[in-house]
């Protein structure tokens, strides 16, 4: 198919891929500790074990953050130990200056106010600035924004793919360490890109899942750009769109926001008014049971999410507590049997007494049950607010037809659900929404001349 001719003056230029180079070196995480006074303490452990002990958001007494700290360090200084042959300086160095810096009264809470991995090469390296233009932009690098890439691909449309962290990096950094996928592998297939294990009929877990998106996006050289941060989309006054990000700014035709629906935690107001020592998690922080502070934990929703967490959490031992709300999906007997504790809907709290309705309906002392941990895992919401265009209809949704924006020409949208089917953002139905729009923006790319009928 002969492609339109068009002047196209300052073409974006792609920098050469290739994988980083493997340095061998422990992964780095640094942290931030706030102690009661305000002041605070900036370390680093020389690989990921201080993740088993603390998490990011924690409020920890002075003396048992010492203790959770010494430990990580110490598992540290071993797995150096184990990859490198020896323990070195650097874990034992940390240790000791952290603990002089905890010196205090044991009781006294202190905030993780950051925890934070170290900064990693770029698999994808953006080039140093933007500027000029390109056909189509991709706003996006999880499983929707590499599926629409390969169908663009396919078809010779030129595009780029924008991602603010990594590729995958929502599979990384927002999932819990025991993470599975709710659907078989079988079913984790992508475009041109089937499912290559020995277990078609397992689960994935997290690592696996990036694994499998670093091997798809390695098998068609995805034009993608890590560490590219989207600040806002407008408009162009001449047509098109224009696309800022921190290293400049893009002019595109066609514009692809494949950044699912469940871009943030939703966590109700009266999460405010809980007492400031107890720690607050989402399923987007929950890391593993070992993590959160010392004592019980409540979870807050009972969605696949919520359920899954309390699992967890009840396998290592912690005494767990689960709000169900009206209605769930699981059956929670043998939970119950196991030694969950079963509230009702969350109505109300007061600094550290909540109210439940039934059934059960209850009320809850978190000081007297030894809670000093919630979850909440009432859903995700979508944030539009970046996107200066008219994109919403009047409920707030996006308005669109099987991800063709009706109301503004040349944008689409990937990965919500109900797109095609309730399950549209999985691995298996985003391939059929991803091919069907990139069979209309190649249309629009290949004949700009119009006129254009929306696809159904």
């Amino acid at each position: 198919m002969l492609r339109a001719a068009r002047a196209n003056p300052g073409r974006v230029a792609m920098p050469v891929r290739g994988r980083a180079d493997k340095t061998g070196r422990m992964p780095e995480v640094e942290f931030t500790i706030r102690w009661a006074d305000g002041s605070r303490f900036d370390g680093h452990s020389p690989s990921r074990a201080i993740e088993r002990w603390v998490v990011e958001g924690g409020v920890y007494p002075r003396a048992e953050l010492v203790r959770r700290v010494q430990i990580a360090l110490r598992e540290a200084s071993e797995r150096n130990r184990e990859v490198c042959g020896f323990g070195g300086t650097e874990a034992a160095e940390a240790s000791v200056a952290f603990t002089a810096a905890a010196a205090g009264d044991p009781d006294e809470p202190a905030v993780v106010q950051r925890l934070a991995r170290g900064a990693q090469a770029l698999r994808y390296p953006p080039p140093r600035r933007f500027g000029g233009h390109v056909d189509v932009v991709v706003i996006g690098g999880g499983h929707a924004g590499l599926s629409i890439s390969w169908h663009l691909r396919s078809r010779s449309v030129d595009h780029v793919v924008l991602e603010r962290g990594a590729l995958a990096g929502a599979w990384r950094s927002q999932r819990w360490d025991a993470f599975r996928t709710l659907t078989p592998n079988w079913q984790c297939r992508l475009p041109g890109h089937p499912y290559p294990g020995q277990d078609p009929d397992g689960f994935m877990a997290r690592d696996e899942i990036v694994e499998h998106l670093e091997s798809y996006a390695e098998s068609f050289n995805v034009p993608l750009c890590e560490g590219v941060a989207v600040n806002d989309v407008r408009a162009d006054a001449g047509g098109g769109f224009i696309v800022t990000t921190g290293r400049g700014r893009l002019h595109c035709d066609q514009l692809v926001l494949a950044v699912g629906a469940h871009q943030h935690p939703r966590i109700p107001a009266l999460a405010a008014g809980l007492a400031p020592a107890i720690t607050q998690l989402t399923p987007a922080t929950y890391r593993n049971p070992t993590s959160p502070p010392d004592g019980a934990v409540l979870v807050v929703g009972a969605g696949q999410s919520g359920v899954e967490i309390a699992e967890d959490l009840m396998r290592a031992g912690r005494d767990v507590h689960l709000s169900v709300g009206s209605a769930t999906a699981h059956d929670l007997a043998s939970l119950t049997a196991d030694g969950l504790h079963r509230h009702g809907r969350l109505t109300a709290s007061d600094g550290e007494v909540l109210r439940f309705a039934g059934p059960p309906a209850d009320e809850l002392d978190l000081r007297a049950a030894g809670i000093r941990t919630v979850v909440w895992a009432t859903g995700f919401r979508a944030d539009w607010s970046w996107v200066k265009l008219p994109l919403l209809d009047g409920d707030e949704c996006p308005a669109h037809e099987r991800g063709i924006s009706t109301q503004v020409p040349g944008l689409y949208l990937l990965g919500l659900p109900w797109e095609r089917a309730r399950a549209s953002s999985s691995f298996d139905e985003v391939a059929f929404d991803a091919e069907h729009i990139a069979g209309t923006i190649a249309e629009r790319v290949y004949f700009p001349a119009g006129p254009y009928e929306l696809r159904r």
